[in-house]
């Protein structure tokens, strides 16, 4: 998560969350065979790769017809898929007790979905029928933005009165592509629904009542949430590490992660001032996030945790959510 936001890389954050590292390394050696990428070791020793003069032709040759705009990773990890299955319960639901089907299989197993679908109908209930045409007319509207194409995939997802939505794997066929293909299309445009959704929340009130509960992402979860919580509580990283049993260079990669949300994260209790002037000098100068390249024209007692906070440091700094280090 911080190397998305020091690389700007937010929009494309989280937006495949089920990608299987088979199918993307697949996918890697495939780009690698056509001529695309290039093997290569990134300033760690690691194997990494890099686009090579024809891929970035071929991108620039494609890019009208791939929606990047559409992404907004960061902003939507969550609340995504939380919107998305509920419309799409809902549209099914509607459009079964328009016909006075009360009886038939959900296409959302998921509790929390189900529970929401049923205390949001008992609300519209009394009527039903002006709010499945206010939806309509809304999805309509979202819909004209997007290319008629984009606009019929989507629109071939819902199910209905004796009817069930295509599953990615049909849709590719349908639309002669890769599922993995189906899947970041439609996430985009669920980005692109909810951006719309949310900036003109007067304008889509059938809509908005879809999210209107659902609270901003929790920033710092999993492993690092929980290391965050015995940071609160004033523990060393040290002591963190023996606590969790995890190696301090972990419990250093978590901390560097919740500098960049903690709006009061003692930066000078890792680096002093004057450390912090000469790391965020060199950051200028070589106007570079490069860890390895950043390190060598430091002193060699600055570690590289040093440099990845200051990173986060200059990050918030250049987006004008800095505090006092």
């Amino acid at each position: 998560m911080q190397d998305a936001h020091i690389y700007s890389n937010q929009a494309f954050y989280g937006i495949y969350k089920g990608l299987k590292k088979q199918s993307f390394d697949q996918k890697i050696n495939e780009l690698i065979r056509a001529g695309h990428l290039e093997e290569t070791v990134d300033e760690k020793g690691r194997q990494a790769v890099r686009c090579l003069p024809e891929g970035e032709m071929w991108q620039r040759s494609h890019q009208a017809s791939i929606p990047y705009h559409y992404f907004q990773g960061i902003r939507y990890y969550d609340k995504a898929e939380i919107f998305y299955n509920r419309l799409l319960l809902l549209v099914q639901t509607l459009s079964n007790t328009k016909e006075k089907n009360f009886s038939f299989i959900p296409v959302i197993h998921q509790p929390e979905t189900e529970r929401f679908v049923r205390s949001f109908f008992k609300q519209i209930k009394e009527n039903e029928k002006g709010y499945l045409k206010a939806l309509y007319l809304e999805l309509e509207q979202l819909l004209a933005d997007f290319q008629e194409e984009e606009a019929r995939l989507f629109v071939d997802r819902f199910s209905g009165y004796q009817h069930y939505g295509k599953s990615l794997d049909q849709l590719a066929v349908d639309y002669k592509r890769e599922a993995t293909d189906i899947h970041l299309l439609l996430t985009g445009m669920i980005h692109m629904l909810l951006y719309k959704i949310e900036t003109a929340q007067s304008d889509y009130r059938a809509l908005f009542p879809l999210i209107a509960d659902i609270g901003q992402t929790v920033k710092i979860v999993g492993s690092a949430g929980r290391t965050h919580d015995l940071f609160k509580q004033g523990l060393t990283p040290e002591e963190i590490s023996r606590t969790r049993n995890l190696k301090v260079n972990t419990i250093y990669d978590h901390l560097a992660e919740i500098a960049l949300y903690d709006p009061v994260f003692p930066f000078s209790d890792y680096v002093s001032e004057n450390d912090a002037k000469q790391i965020l000098q060199v950051i200028q100068e070589s106007n570079s996030f490069k860890l390895k390249t950043i390190k060598e024209k430091l002193h060699p007692e600055i570690s590289f945790f040093q440099i990845r906070l200051m990173l986060v440091f200059h990050h918030k700094f250049k987006e004008g959510i800095s505090n006092n280090a």
